[in-house]
């Protein structure tokens, strides 16, 4: 018991006061402890390590940590937040790259819809055979206040993606399209990917961030990065949905959000 003590009062000293006490026959030698150590190290080393320790740590986040994020999400990232930005350069964005890839008779689903200002200008464009996935219940009652229309006449599941996708039928969407929503889909769920593919017939269009931006733009080259409280897991788009039968001819260039990869999959058969 003694010696245990000895070893804790000697790790609460290096810890507080970064110096730990030695003794060496009669005299007593004051050492450097493992504050004063850390301190040694240069400054880009501790950076990269915590980089890689919050790296680790997200990706082993739990799954439903995430889903209790965006359930209940207020402020920032809400659909009240994202009704407010209205109509802006992503949704322009999204409607040219759905001009170039679909019919207005289309049947077109967005994962991750928010409030549905980009399903809104879509509407207000000709296209009128709308869904929309959701995962916070209030989206429904904001996309009322301020798309009525578009309330009144799409689709919108308010469920997780991973608790809906299954249900669908195979190619039951002539385009499926997401923007910034693919990437906060925890690895654990990466087979929900498969399904997005099984249920799209034609074109899968993505606008989320990737590993390296291939416009060139310099972005930090990290899998993971937290921001606002929760991850966003990069990943290349191109390589996973090439394994479903889909091909990524089409990069297209944007401004609006400059970390995000527009990418325009068509099926290799179609």
């Amino acid at each position: 018991m003694v010696k245990v003590h000895t070893l804790l009062t000697y790790w609460i000293s290096v810890i507080k006061t970064g110096t730990s006490l030695v003794r060496r026959g009669g005299d007593v030698y004051q050492e450097e402890g493992l504050r004063a150590v850390l301190k040694k190290i240069p400054p880009t080393v501790r950076s990269f390590a915590g980089t890689v320790f919050r790296d680790i740590k997200a990706m082993f986040v739990d799954s439903e940590e995430i889903r209790e994020i965006w359930v209940s999400k207020e402020g920032k990232y809400s659909p009240e937040y994202y009704a407010s930005k209205g109509i802006d350069e992503t949704s322009e964005l999204v409607l040219d790259v759905i001009e170039s890839a679909a019919e207005p008779d289309d049947h077109i689903l967005e994962i991750g819809c928010s409030s549905g200002r980009h399903l809104a200008h879509l509407y207000h464009n000709g296209y009128e055979n709308l869904s929309g996935i959701e995962i916070n219940e209030r989206s429904v009652e904001v996309m009322g206040e301020h798309f009525p229309q578009l309330s009144s006449d799409a689709r919108i599941h308010t469920r997780a993606v991973e608790d809906i996708v299954e249900s669908f039928e195979d190619g039951e969407f002539d385009v499926v399209y997401s923007v910034e929503t693919l990437e906060i889909i925890p690895p654990k769920n990466d087979w929900v990917f498969g399904e997005i593919a099984r249920i799209t017939d034609d074109a899968l269009i993505t606008v989320e961030e990737e590993p390296a931006n291939p416009t060139g733009r310099p972005i930090q080259n990290r899998p993971v990065r937290e921001t606002d409280g929760f991850p966003v897991f990069r990943r290349r788009w191109s390589d996973i949905f090439s394994e479903y039968g889909f091909d990524s001819n089409t990069v297209v260039e944007q401004v609006s959000v400059p970390e995000d990869t527009v990418r325009v999959f068509r099926r290799s058969d179609s």
